[in-house]
């Protein structure tokens, strides 16, 4: 590999303001580079924040493989009945994977008026705050990145699983790729904080990211089917091609190469690389 364009990518990272907390690059299957912020080496924990989001995705997938989730064309209503006959009832579980559920819902994270904030530092049971809001638009017809969408597949996984979905994702995602320690937040409910908050080491992130690149494929084993692997880096009819099943997609000039990435929201959708 260039060392100077190496050079380049670790001064980018960790330049003044970029809260960078570790880099681990892989080629082939091996770490060629690592840097991580002053303080931290290969051992230490990093947040993941709205990257655990592509995490949720991956799990929704196995879920659909095993049998547990009949497709991505069920209602919501097969998990969350209190909507039926509601205007909630058309909500589909690929509208809240294209975060196109339609509920409202404000991921203005420095507004007094953002729902995730308010979340985040008030709430105790996160999924009953998503599942009475109120809906905006039309399911399926409105991009709209929301956590609270995310949040409703916490319930989802939990109830189609009959497990927690941190239980869940050790068993059937972090064991398989040989992860070591790992903390999925829970609210005072006991529901997995799937929209953020799983906390790993930088060299574990980068395993799942090589999962993806591997098309879902471990070793001999097929973690992920290859087909929801597909599924996910394929744009939404509503996202304007940047986004898939909680992944986000990248084209130039936003990126070199088209590219997928499990990354925090950025409110100006601007992603340097």
């Amino acid at each position: 590999m260039d060392p100077a364009a190496l050079d380049a990518a670790r001064d980018f990272a960790f330049a003044e303001g970029s809260h960078t907390q570790g880099v681990v690059v892989v080629r082939g299957g091996r770490i060629v580079a690592e840097w991580y912020a002053e303080g931290a080496d290969e051992g230490s924990w990093a947040a993941s924040w709205s990257m655990a989001k592509s995490f949720t995705s991956a799990l929704v997938g196995i879920a659909i493989d095993d049998g547990d989730i009949a497709g991505v064309d069920a209602p919501l209503t097969t998990w969350f009945p209190e909507w039926e006959g509601t205007d909630h009832a058309d909500i589909t579980l690929e509208d809240v994977l294209h975060m196109a559920s339609g509920l409202q819902w404000n991921e203005n994270y420095g507004g007094v008026d953002s729902d995730v904030v308010r979340i985040v530092t008030t709430g105790t049971d996160h999924l009953a705050d998503v599942l009475a809001r109120p809906m905006a638009t039309e399911p399926g017809s409105t991009f709209s990145y929301s956590s609270g969408d995310t949040m409703l597949l916490s319930g989802v996984l939990e109830r189609a699983t009959g497990v927690p979905v941190g239980d869940y994702a050790r068993e059937r995602l972090f064991d398989p790729l040989g992860m070591g320690d790992v903390d999925w937040w829970t609210d005072l409910a006991g529901s997995t904080l799937t929209y953020c908050c799983l906390d790993m080491t930088s060299r574990d992130f980068a395993r799942f990211g090589l999962l993806y690149l591997r098309g879902g494929a471990w070793g001999e084993e097929q973690v992920v089917p290859a087909s929801w692997v597909e599924a996910s880096v394929t744009p939404s009819p509503t996202s304007d091609g940047g986004y898939g099943y909680q992944w986000w997609l990248l084209e130039p000039p936003l990126a070199p190469v088209s590219a997928f990435a499990a990354r925090p929201f950025a409110l100006d959708h601007e992603i340097p690389f």
